[in-house]
């Protein structure tokens, strides 16, 4: 009797491998990507970690990492660098949340301030900072999208990056304020719409008299 071999399965089990070998090397290579600082003329700016979780009405943190390998010292970019890329280094960061923003105008964009005291950079220095964003009133996954600004000698780099943020209930305390001052305002509506019925109805009863 004969047997006849088949590299069949083989063939299957090595192109399934392959596959496999080459969605790892896209997830990895989208990560680095993701992770690629905005960069001109020897200065950057990168996402450094962000905060996953935050309360309603409250802020979450990001920390960005700055770097200036330039001669000079790095300010913050204005509102027209897009527009009018500027000879001075310079960074900036602005966001939109849920919604994808048109690479128009950083004026546009929610700006987020660095810390007092990291800018100017002086020549050579890297800094962390934290800077933070506020977070929307309702308890949902949220979606962030990052811009990080780098100009200078007449040129802008713009990265983009997408971040998530699992938004939950506010504080107790602002909870409470929160529940306080939905009653009032109800208190004040329901108050108002007697008195002008009351009113209302005095007219008519004196015109029909």
């Amino acid at each position: 009797m004969t047997v006849r071999r088949t590299d069949a399965p083989l063939r299957a089990t090595t192109r399934s491998h392959r596959t496999a070998s080459i969605l790892s090397a896209l997830v990895i290579a989208s990560l680095l990507v993701g992770e690629a600082p905005a960069e001109v003329g020897g200065v950057s700016i990168v996402i450094v970690s962000h905060d996953g979780e935050a309360p309603a009405h409250d802020n979450f943190s990001l920390r960005l990492r700055i770097a200036n390998r330039g001669p000079v010292d790095l300010l913050e970019c204005d509102h027209s660098v897009m527009e009018k890329p500027p000879t001075a280094p310079c960074v900036a960061v602005g966001f939109r949340r849920d919604r994808k923003p048109p690479r128009v105008s950083l004026s546009r964009l929610d700006r987020a301030s660095l810390a007092a005291g990291v800018i100017p950079l002086a020549p050579g220095a890297t800094a962390e900072t934290a800077v933070l964003i506020p977070t929307p009133g309702g308890s949902r996954d949220t979606a962030f999208y990052f811009y990080l600004v780098t100009a200078g000698h007449g040129t802008v780099s713009w990265t983009e990056q997408i971040l998530s943020v699992k938004v939950g209930p506010p504080p107790p305390g602002l909870a409470r304020n929160i529940r306080r001052t939905r009653l009032l305002l109800a208190a004040y509506v329901i108050g108002t719409a007697a008195m002008v019925m009351g009113v209302l109805m005095r007219r008519r009863a004196t015109r029909s008299r």
